[in-house]
């Protein structure tokens, strides 16, 4: 069987929600006489369901209590466990008992590549399922599914740590966020946000091939303003050789480990904190660096230090993160 060709998005497929003023912010960021050659059509697919649950998430983050003992586990767990026991093929192959959470198995990065599928509940829907190709910091590619309002939540994790350094996430005007990039291919796109009243977002890559001119770089990013710059160690050491005017509210670095040297020297050349962040994207927000200590960002996400024999550490002991929760329903 040959394979099946598929139609791009319109617009109003990819921006559901979107107004006359976020369709004139999105095409002035298509059409900038200096933005870069963007090579990915991208839009958050996200509906009035959907924003309604990126909000609950926020409203959540807010109110919901966070942290447990050693040896314990948040009162959520065993319910999620048992949902995923009776639900999900994977685990549901497995067995065991939610009760008996700390005899259970943990999967491995390896098992969410092989079968994706096997991951999905039983009854979930199947209409709003949205995949990544990612190979994250490791280099080795994996599909993941995802839902939009599990990719728009990371917009508010963002806004709660952010505040958490004073700073407040804008919303409704120009461009909140830019994800800069200093790789010679990856995907390039401009795109809006309904969470953020369709204020823009871009990514970019800082590779001169990437632009008509290697000037455009500075001119459009001058223009654009973006409120928030995120990236990682790299694309920041490329970003800071730029003569940039503009002078970002806050940078935030993921992806690779941020060393204090570089950090001292990015927060004296842009003039404001640069915030460390751990996120994956098969979790999305998981930490961010005070300053002194990593701290938790969300409050879905109940996280262990792993031996390898998949035992709790004891506290101090080095050993593999495991991750368990979240608000992907695939």
């Amino acid at each position: 069987m040959g394979r099946q060709r598929h139609s791009p998005l319109s617009d109003a497929e990819r921006f559901p929600l979107l107004t006359e003023v976020g369709r004139k912010r999105l095409q002035s960021l298509r059409e900038h006489p200096h933005a870069p050659r963007y090579n990915h059509p991208c839009g958050e697919q996200l509906n009035s369901a959907g924003l309604e649950k990126v909000f609950a998430f926020e409203k959540e983050l807010e109110t919901a209590l966070r942290g447990w003992h050693f040896g314990d586990k948040p009162m959520w767990v065993e319910e999620f466990t048992a949902k995923c026991l009776a639900e999900v093929p994977f685990y549901r192959q497995r067995g065991g008992a939610a009760d008996d959470f700390f005899a259970l198995p943990a999967l491995t990065r390896q098992d969410l590549a092989r079968e994706p599928w096997a991951f999905v509940p039983d009854g979930q829907t199947l209409e709003e399922m949205v995949v990544y190709d990612t190979s994250g910091a490791s280099g080795n590619p994996m599909l993941v599914l995802s839902h939009p309002a599990t990719s728009a939540s990371y917009l508010p994790a963002l806004r709660w740590v952010l505040a958490k350094f004073g700073i407040t996430l804008r919303r409704g005007d120009g461009v909140s966020v830019a994800l800069v990039a200093a790789h010679r291919r990856t995907f390039t796109y401009a795109t809006i946000s309904s969470y953020l009243e369709e204020a823009g977002f871009v990514k970019i890559s800082l590779h001169p091939d990437e632009w008509r001119t290697p000037q455009d770089r500075v001119t459009f990013l001058d223009d654009c303003a973006p409120q928030i710059i995120t990236g990682d160690p790299l694309a920041f050491m490329a970003l800071a050789e730029l003569p940039l005017k503009h002078k970002p509210e806050a940078l935030i670095s993921s992806a690779s480990t941020l060393l204090p040297g570089l950090k001292a020297v990015l927060e004296k050349h842009f003039s404001c904190p640069v915030i460390d962040v751990y996120s994956m994207n098969e979790s999305r927000f998981i930490a961010y660096n005070t300053g002194e200590k990593w701290e938790i960002a969300p409050h879905d996400l109940f996280i262990e230090i792993l031996d390898k024999s998949g035992q709790p550490c004891a506290p101090g002991v080095r050993g593999e993160i495991a991750l368990t929760g979240g608000r992907n329903p695939f």
